[in-house]
């Protein structure tokens, strides 16, 4: 499945803003699936909103990533707010700024990938494939924080817990 995430970051580009998700109670950028005959930016610009009620318009194209765990594509956006209120919705259960150096320890696995490639400020669109991590990454994460594993677990195959 094909989507898009949107990235919000201070005039200094020293915080990003991150959307706590209510099925997988972890930190991530605003984002989702494209619905069909979607475009992307139309895409990021939906979910930016459902997720935080902010409005926003996309500043520039930051990467298109090959998705070859899930399949399709993720394109990710760098965002600009032009209206609108930050408010929790049925999908988000927290929204704040975070310290680009400092990020949640509780996130989802590629928000640093996004956040590095952004704050690239590459003139190119970057491709790339996702950053591929080894079973014993996912292992020790589900070690560590067994809840949250088995609700990430749900809700990728479809089945939504929220909180």
């Amino acid at each position: 499945m094909s989507g898009s995430v949107g990235l919000i970051f201070t005039e200094d580009y020293k915080q990003v803003l991150l959307v706590k998700r209510r099925d997988v109670p972890v930190w991530d950028l605003p984002c989702g699936g494209m619905d069909r005959n979607e475009s992307p930016e139309d895409c990021v610009i939906r979910e930016v909103f459902e997720e935080t009620g902010l409005n926003v318009i996309v500043k520039r194209p930051v990467a298109i990533y090959n998705n070859t765990w899930k399949g399709g594509l993720i394109h990710s956006f760098e965002c600009e707010v032009v209206g609108g209120s930050m408010k929790l919705t049925n999908e988000s259960k927290g929204i704040d700024y975070h310290s680009v150096s400092e990020l949640p320890k509780l996130r989802t696995l590629f928000v640093e990938q996004h956040v590095k490639d952004a704050l690239a400020h590459e003139k190119e669109i970057i491709k790339a494939d996702l950053q591929k991590f080894p079973l014993s990454f996912y292992m020790l994460k589900a070690f560590r924080h067994p809840v949250v594993a088995l609700r990430y677990f749900l809700a990728y195959n479809g089945i939504h817990i929220n909180t």
